[in-house]
């Protein structure tokens, strides 16, 4: 399992998030007919450290959380409560990588879209971190 797995998996575990997104947090895409809010996570980058001996076991991993509700103050309540959790997460994950920061790159509040959903309209806010990690 790497970071951005593990980093999902402590996400959900953290109550104030998983009472607003009841496990709906999923890798890359949402299911189709998936409810809302929900939360779909992607790595996007990683940037690797190097000494003079070359890689080190550090380095920083850029994850993408892309936040869906049925109206901004849904999608807003998410992102507060993940922003949250993530400015103050530090420790070791599942995987035994140890983050050591979580660092908030951007945050976005995207134009409604219209989708599938009975109300035509979703909302959606991205944010985007740099976690810094180190491997065991």
């Amino acid at each position: 399992m790497d970071t951005p797995e593990s980093l999902a998996q402590s996400v959900i575990a953290n109550s104030a998030v998983n009472a607003l997104i009841s496990n709906r947090l999923y890798p890359n895409a949402a299911p189709k007919g998936f409810r809302y809010p929900a939360v779909v996570y992607h790595a996007y980058h990683t940037e690797q450290a190097y000494d003079m001996a070359g890689p080190i076991n550090t380095a920083d991993v850029y994850i993408q959380f892309d936040i869906y509700g049925s109206s901004f103050s849904s999608t807003s309540a998410v992102s507060v409560a993940l922003q949250s959790f993530l400015n103050a997460f530090t420790g070791t994950l599942s995987n035994n990588d140890v983050v050591t920061a979580c660092f908030l790159e951007n945050a976005l509040d995207m134009p409604y879209v219209p989708d599938s959903q009975p109300s035509g309209i979703s909302f959606h806010s991205i944010l985007q971190y740099r976690v810094v990690r180190k491997r065991s």
